[in-house]
């Protein structure tokens, strides 16, 4: 049996789907509702056995234990410290493999905490907004989980699942580990990637960032393009702020509004996900201002239609591209004069589609979930 721990977030139901359709009736999702009075699902689709573990729950620990055998798989799917603790405890009684899905923010969070990887270019956006303040008083307070339970599982589980070589190496060199690499990406693919695409229909849009992440280092990005003198070509900057972090998206878009007038152009609604990637096909050039892997599926979309795309030096996903014979930018190093926006081939655009197209093939897919719990690979 394969035990998944999973939060209650969108793109969840995806990975229900996916793990059904090339392990059937093999699967138990324990998902970690955020809702902790009532305890009911936000986002994910109830289901035999899609199971809630509401924090009220004394025994929700023994709610997972009952379900799991040894010889069973133990997914966490992004580790936190309530899904580590509740994995050492399965550890101690049941002799299981550990996989840990990798997301991004569960380990580059931990290394900035550390002092080990440097996220912010400004101090003041690493602020803890209330909220967040507020969950980590509940983990660590009220919930009572061992602070250690991180470093514990770091250290014993079996399997770094993720498509990113390099995450692993950086894993490595900051943690003795004896995990093996497993490659695996597939939740979901960018939509709309097996429609023709015509490279010449663009309307001269520059996008920053995909979010109001506090990774996205926004004012760096923002500051650069204001010393180009962009001119007609680009006629507007896109920042999607629909969603992230409050205190981000203000500074933002204070400093967007007053720097660029009308050309700036931040998205705050919610869009649904169709007619995002619709607004994506009017991009010509996106820059990404993470120093770490975030929001691929933009990246990889983007770079199918023919965007030029920049991404930070110590973004490792920059290094993956770039190994994959990707034509990709770096922000440091080749955004220094407005010409430098728009000098992109016909025939770049073309290699990164099809490069794009190869790497989300249904046959690539296949592949990924049916190695999986090979163990010998």
């Amino acid at each position: 049996m394969n035990i998944h721990l999973v939060q209650d977030e969108k793109f969840i139901n995806k990975s229900i789907e996916r793990f059904e359709t090339y392990y059937p009736n093999s699967n138990i999702f324990f998902v970690y509702v955020n809702r902790l009075f009532d305890g009911k699902f936000k986002y994910c689709k109830s289901s035999n056995n899609v199971i809630p573990i509401k924090f009220n729950y004394y025994n929700c620990f023994n709610i997972i234990l009952n379900q799991t055998k040894d010889n069973d798989n133990i997914f966490i799917h992004s580790l936190n410290s309530v899904r580590a603790n509740h994995v050492m405890r399965l550890k101690k009684n049941k002799d299981v493999k550990l996989f840990w899905i990798f997301y991004g923010a569960d380990l580059y969070g931990r290394l900035n905490k550390s002092r080990k990887y440097e996220l912010f270019d400004y101090p003041i956006l690493v602020k803890s907004s209330f909220s967040l303040k507020f969950r980590s008083f509940i983990s660590k307070k009220i919930l009572g989980f061992l602070n250690n339970s991180e470093d514990d599982f770091i250290k014993s589980f079996d399997y770094f699942c993720f498509w990113n070589y390099n995450d692993y190496l950086l894993l490595k060199k900051h943690y003795k580990i004896r995990a093996k690499f497993k490659f695996f990406r597939y939740y979901d693919a960018p939509i709309g990637l097996e429609k023709e695409f015509n490279f010449t229909n663009k309307k001269g849009y520059l996008m920053v960032n995909q979010s109001a992440s506090k990774n996205g280092n926004h004012i760096t990005i923002l500051k650069r393009l204001d010393t180009l003198k962009l001119g007609q070509n680009i006629k507007q900057i896109f920042v999607p702020l629909s969603y992230g972090v409050d205190f981000v998206k203000n500074s933002v878009l204070e400093y967007g509004s007053m720097r660029f007038g009308e050309k700036f152009h931040p998205i705050i609604n919610y869009i649904d996900k169709k007619k995002y990637f619709e607004l994506l096909n009017h991009i010509d050039v996106a820059i990404f201002g993470q120093r770490r892997q975030e929001g691929g599926n933009n990246i990889f979309y983007l770079l199918s239609i023919g965007a030029k795309v920049f991404l930070r030096r110590d973004n490792n996903m920059l290094k993956y591209l770039k190994d994959k014979g990707y034509f990709v930018f770096e922000f440091e190093n080749d955004l220094n004069s407005v010409n430098d926006i728009y000098n992109f081939t016909f025939e770049e655009k073309k290699m990164n589609r099809k490069l794009v197209l190869a790497e989300f093939s249904q046959y690539k897919i296949d592949q990924t979930y049916k190695r999986l719990l090979n163990f010998e690979s």
